[in-house]
């Protein structure tokens, strides 16, 4: 009995012993469980921040530059049709009077008698052959005409001590158309015309050598044949 004392005394104090030797067994580091997409982060230490660098904020980029917008052209000016000349119309045919017994009172004004191609007629006889008789009478009815004009000139001159002032006074008081003691000049040919001098004071005959030349390609042909 007394050795069975002993021997769990033994045995207590050898549990002891290893007790003191070993020490208290260490604790384990939990690991932290990995993080669930979705759950919030786990906040960072501050001294880990202290640590970490900070970072710039990441420039923003610049809005792109709009283009300006395209100036619109100004409206490009269309030239005007350009206006095509009718053709020339035809001259009328040429009409020739009668002048055996005819009568006329018709009396341009010499400038524009001149305006519209006339010339002073030749007042002496230069055909020759078969045109020597019309040239006889054109001359002579051409100076009759101014002969007879002359003399009524003259009886205005005497009345009025001077000869009429002008055109209209002229036609007024010398050939006096459609009254009785007008003057009627005899008919002149178809190219031919009377017309009044102001500056000179007096009647002259006036030709129209185009009114010839078209007679003359009317009836002949432009040849002349």
């Amino acid at each position: 009995m007394k050795h069975l004392w002993k021997l769990l005394l033994a045995l207590i104090a050898g549990v002891l012993v290893l007790i003191g030797l070993t020490g208290p067994s260490p604790k384990k580091e939990s690991t932290p469980a990995p993080a669930v997409a979705g759950s919030a982060a786990a906040p960072v230490p501050a001294a880990a921040q202290a640590a970490t660098p900070s970072q710039p904020p990441a420039a923003v980029p610049a809005p792109a530059a709009v283009p300006a917008a395209a100036a619109v052209p100004a409206p490009v000016a269309v030239p005007a049709p350009v206006a095509v000349a009718a053709p020339a119309a035809a001259p009328a045919p040429i009409q020739t009077r009668k002048t055996l017994n005819q009568k006329t009172q018709n009396v341009l004004l010499l400038e524009d008698a001149i305006k519209d191609g006339g010339v002073r007629a030749e007042m002496s006889i230069k055909s020759q052959g078969i045109g020597i008789a019309a040239d006889a009478y054109r001359t002579s009815v051409g100076k009759l005409s101014i002969i007879a004009v002359d003399q009524k000139m003259a009886f205005f001159q005497a009345e009025k001590d001077r000869k009429p002032k002008d055109y209209k006074e002229f036609m007024e008081k010398i050939i006096e158309p459609g009254k009785p003691d007008g003057i009627q000049l005899p008919m002149l040919p178809y190219y031919q015309e009377y017309a009044y001098d102001p500056e000179a004071q007096e009647l002259v005959v006036i030709e129209f050598p185009a009114k010839k030349e078209q007679r003359q390609k009317e009836t002949t042909g432009a040849a002349g044949l």
